[in-house]
């Protein structure tokens, strides 16, 4: 239940666990990354067809992958023209969404194994 938890809503799982100020830390450090290379994207942070590979290192995010890709997937939302500014600023966002992705996995995985080493005590 820890484990589903926290990769639902970064730091759920360690508010669970009774560790609440850790748990909106982690949850604003993996929101802000997540909105932060959304924002140098211009919205077209991940692509699940252009970037698969990058997509599977989001999607750990949770709830905040979606959000954080501006509902491409769900609106299937429109491509912006490349620009220089876009242009530039797209690899540097998609590394950010990829981190939230990834740290979420592991702030997932804490909690999960605080929770393991609660039950053998």
């Amino acid at each position: 239940m820890v484990l589903f938890a926290a990769w639902l809503l970064p730091g759920l799982g360690h508010m669970m666990l009774g560790r609440r100020l850790r748990g909106a830390l982690f949850l604003s450090l993996v929101v802000a990354t997540a909105i932060a290379g959304n924002y140098m994207t211009g919205g077209a942070a991940i692509s699940p067809t252009d970037h698969p590979y990058a997509l599977l290192a989001e999607l750990p995010a949770g709830v905040v992958a979606p959000r954080a890709r501006g509902d491409r997937l769900l609106h299937g939302a429109h491509r912006e023209p490349l620009t220089n500014d876009l242009i530039a600023n797209l690899d540097l966002g998609m590394v950010f969404c990829m981190m939230a992705g990834l740290w979420n996995a592991l702030l997932a995985h804490d909690a999960f194994d605080r929770a393991i080493e609660r039950r053998t005590r």
